[in-house]
């Protein structure tokens, strides 16, 4: 290949922002015409994929098969592209144009829509993946998918609801209830398993002298959400359980849930917490109050402060005013609850 033709190619790869797999007038646009193409297929710096479509050496192979199936790459394919949370990810996910057949392959997800024909892109827009996304996914997939959308401000509350319009009744009723507050998968399924169960809660509630928590339950009980790529590191593992510490202080239970509690162990994480709910741990009690006014050096002199408005109103769903549990005083005489923290493995311990 001459140095002409290797300019003539990086501008065509720089200029096509898909990793490597470009159309035919892709590469016209840069330049590279009949003669050119044909100068990098004999070099094998390009190959036919598709009428119409090449790839380079290096290229992304998730579009190159939706390419060479005579599809596009959409769904969760494309939208993990954009740093969206992503509850899952089976193989890649192709969609046909209208009326064509559904391919058939290993590792391979077709989709259709009858109303959206095949763009010039190899790869769908957001709009057009998501209504893939909200035909494909679960309920609680495709309202963990809506929360990290609007989280990141891809798009908005109002038009998340309008591209759900045509999803499944079971997922658009779901994603009603889609928050841009939640800043992990994690989080979005306990806050969606308290709402659904009526138990009164606010989400990124602040706490003087703690700062933001994931979940505040009631009064006092501090749920935290972590996923796998935050909480791991070192200085965040020293930061949290500072913010730990004085939360227990200021009379705060913390329960920090880790992302295979949630999302691989949820039968047994809920069992702990509808146990905590029952004992009344997230009630502030007149010993709780007494302990967090007793710090006054990390309370900065004053009790427990909470501002539950800065992004947005209590989340507490309408006839929330009474728990789907019955819940019945601590007894602070032969269990202090203030001084509890449970741990990653789940279960009730003391702090340490």
């Amino acid at each position: 290949m001459q140095d002409d033709d290797i300019t003539l190619f990086q501008r065509a790869l720089a200029r096509q922002r898909r990793e490597g797999v470009v159309s035919t007038a892709a590469l016209d646009d840069a330049g590279i015409g009949r003669k050119q193409r044909e100068g990098l297929l004999a070099s094998g710096e390009l190959r036919r994929i598709h009428r119409g479509w090449y790839h380079f050496r290096a290229h992304d192979p998730k579009i190159a098969t939706a390419i060479r199936l005579g599809g596009r790459l959409t769904c969760v394919s494309t939208i993990e592209r954009m740093d969206v949370w992503m509850p899952v990810r089976s193989g890649t996910h192709v969609r046909v144009a209208p009326g064509a057949a559904l391919p058939r392959a290993g590792h391979v997800t077709a989709h259709r829509l009858d109303d959206s024909p095949l763009g010039r892109d190899s790869v769908d827009d957001l709009d057009v993946s998501l209504h893939c996304a909200f035909r494909c996914l679960d309920p609680l997939d495709a309202l963990i998918v809506a929360d990290s959308i609007v989280n990141k401000r891809l798009r908005t509350l109002d038009e998340l609801h309008l591209l759900a319009n045509a999803a499944p009744r079971r997922v658009r009723r779901l994603i009603l209830h889609a928050d841009g507050r939640s800043q992990s998968g994690t989080e979005t399924i306990v806050r969606n398993a308290l709402r659904g169960r009526n138990v009164p809660f606010t989400a990124q509630a602040e706490i003087e002298g703690v700062g933001r928590v994931d979940l505040l339950v009631g009064d006092r009980l501090i749920i935290e959400c972590d996923s796998a790529a935050f909480h791991t590191r070192d200085e965040h593992h020293a930061e949290d359980r500072r913010r730990d510490l004085i939360a227990v202080a200021l009379g705060y239970m913390t329960v920090r849930l880790t992302f295979q509690q949630v999302r691989h162990d949820w039968q047994q994480t809920w069992t702990v917490l509808e146990h905590l709910l029952r004992a009344g741990c997230h009630k502030w009690s007149s010993r709780d109050r007494r302990l967090a006014t007793s710090v006054p050096d990390l309370a900065r002199g004053r009790g427990p402060s909470i501002d539950r408005s800065p992004r947005g109103p209590v989340d507490s769903p309408p006839g929330a005013g009474r728990l789907a549990v019955r819940c019945r005083p601590a007894r602070p005489a032969t269990r202090d609850v203030a001084s509890r923290t449970i741990e990653s493995n789940g279960m009730p311990g003391r702090g340490h």
